[in-house]
């Protein structure tokens, strides 16, 4: 109505606080409105009959305090904003670790981008995505550090994680400016300190943990007593290149044949003490103020001798082995994943070598239920961490190695680990890694069938 108090907010609020004392006017927005859920629009009412200088009516409802001077305002809670999604680049994504880590990013919500060197197949990507590629490191280390800075600014990474071995020690060599991207992983003095095998004797006595009798050959001759026969060769670096692989020698002329093979290739050969016991592998991610694992039993190797585990068992677990990698690992400081190969002689656990990267057998601590990767992002990032879960019991069968046993065996031996992945595939405690379904690494493996 023209000229009533309904075209003027405040004169209606006062009007209806004049007739209603014990009611008291609110604030949404600008706007004036009565509170009452009787009444939810204000009556119009001629001018003529309200006087915005008179005084305030003194309240009658004690337990208000009569009549507000000023209207209330609503105040609304803050909502939070949503924390964005970590972006994490997965550098080397092949089988078999690849597929297993970048989909365990993504079920703890990280946004995953995969990078793989060029030239390279069976590169892991998430659904709708496609591979980075990268230069070599080996060949070219300078231009691949260069790749990674330009990469971690234009896709704005928060973390990068490595499982490329030789990825692992250039960047913690080199130590490049990423920006505000972290490196989940060791810097140069850890990496020497637990991957170096000429070192990590001494890293070990000094963390109170046992390690084989070991020695040391280089170009400027023995460090130490060679360990008695039979004992195992091996280079004192590791590295995803070619490299000559660790040996049993049982007579002097093999161990003299296989120091010079890796010494000739340029590098340090080990001797170390060939224990006789069981050899388990220990997958970890040290966090601050603990660390969190699991440990496998290793049923064999490939090649068998000696050589990368490839069938485990995870069955009653064993903490003191979990706590003796912590006990390392914090020596030194490191914080991230590790994995360890350790073998129980007498009740005693010597570790024998440390990767600070997710291991091959990535996919055996993610079945078992624990994330291990976004265990040490969140840490690196220090977002809150994920509760691991109890690890369940299986069989782990890295198919790759025991399909590469096949070249030293006769028929009946290959029938037998034939007939072991066959049963392996319909039982549904036993993993088989990379499974049989997975295309990608059945086209791969077609394609080395013919190239070679």
């Amino acid at each position: 109505m023209a000229g009533g108090v309904g075209d003027d907010p405040r004169a209606a609020a006062l009007y209806l606080a004049r007739r209603r004392p014990g009611r008291r006017p609110f604030r949404v927005s600008s706007q004036l409105v009565y509170n009452s859920p009787r009444r939810r629009t204000c009556p119009t009412v001629p001018l003529d009959r309200v006087d915005p200088r008179s005084p305030p009516i003194r309240a009658r409802n004690p337990r208000t305090d009569g009549l507000a001077r000023r209207p209330a305002t609503l105040t609304l809670p803050a909502i939070p904003t949503p924390r964005p999604a970590p972006r994490v680049l997965l550098v080397w994504a092949g089988r078999r670790p690849g597929p297993w880590t970048g989909r365990s990013l993504e079920g703890a919500g990280c946004t995953v981008l995969t990078a793989h060197p060029h030239g390279r197949h069976g590169a892991w990507a998430p659904r709708g995505a496609r591979a980075l590629r990268y230069p070599d490191p080996t060949a070219d280390a300078e231009a691949f550090l260069r790749w990674l800075s330009g990469t971690c600014a234009q896709e704005r990474i928060d973390a990068v994680l490595a499982q490329d071995e030789d990825v692992v020690r250039i960047v913690a060599e080199a130590a490049p400016d990423l920006g505000g991207t972290v490196m989940v992983g060791p810097d140069a003095p850890r990496y020497r300190l637990l991957c170096d095998k000429a070192v990590l004797p001494t890293t070990c006595a000094l963390a109170g943990v046992e390690h084989p009798a070991t020695a040391v050959v280089g170009p400027h001759g023995v460090s130490g007593p060679l360990p008695a026969l039979p004992c195992i060769v091996k280079p004192a670096r590791s590295g995803s290149g070619e490299v000559p692989p660790a040996v049993v020698a049982r007579t002097t002329a093999e161990r003299d044949a296989a120091v010079a093979r890796i010494t000739g290739a340029g590098g340090a050969a080990l001797v170390q003490q060939r224990l006789h016991g069981e050899q388990w592998g220990v997958y970890c991610a040290a966090l601050p103020g603990r660390t969190v694992g699991v440990a496998a039993r290793v049923l064999c190797t490939s090649p068998r001798p000696a050589g990368t585990p490839s069938r485990f068992v995870v069955g009653p677990q064993r903490p003191d082995l979990v706590a003796m990698a912590g006990r390392l690992l914090a020596s030194v400081g490191y914080l991230g994943m590790a994995n360890l190969d350790v073998i129980e002689v007498d009740g005693r656990a010597h570790v024998v070598d440390v990767n600070l990267r997710p291991a091959a057998s990535a996919g055996l601590p993610v079945h078992a239920g624990l994330d291990l990767a976004p265990m040490a992002v969140a840490a690196a990032l220090e977002l809150p961490l994920p509760e691991p879960a109890a690890p369940r019991r299986f069989t782990y069968v890295s198919v790759e190695g025991e399909l590469g046993v096949l070249r030293d065996m006769d028929l009946r031996a290959r029938l037998r680990v034939l007939a072991s992945l066959a049963r392996g595939a319909l039982d549904r405690h036993t993993v088989l890694d990379p499974p049989p379904g997975d295309v990608r690494w059945l086209a791969g493996l077609a394609r080395r069938a013919l190239r070679g």
